[in-house]
């Protein structure tokens, strides 16, 4: 069971609830969840943001926060 897998079945959601939640599409959700597509750092951070008792939610969110920055700078 991956990562949105476990959110999920925590929160007691379907795979559409989920992708609703998260703004993308049932077929987008679903390939993530079946590990189809790489989860993007934006819809992790939007996961932990909701997952508020996981294990190790705060560190994950510092250092998810400072790979994206450090990926916009790069960008510029």
């Amino acid at each position: 069971m991956n990562f949105l897998q476990k959110f999920r079945k925590e929160k007691n959601l379907t795979q559409k609830q989920t992708a609703d939640f998260l703004e993308i599409s049932f077929y987008t959700y679903k390939n993530y969840e079946l590990g189809l597509r790489e989860i993007p750092i934006n819809i992790f951070i939007k996961v932990l943001k909701e997952w508020k008792n996981y294990p190790a939610r705060i560190k994950l969110l510092q250092v998810l926060k400072w790979y994206q920055n450090e990926i916009n700078s790069t960008k510029k």
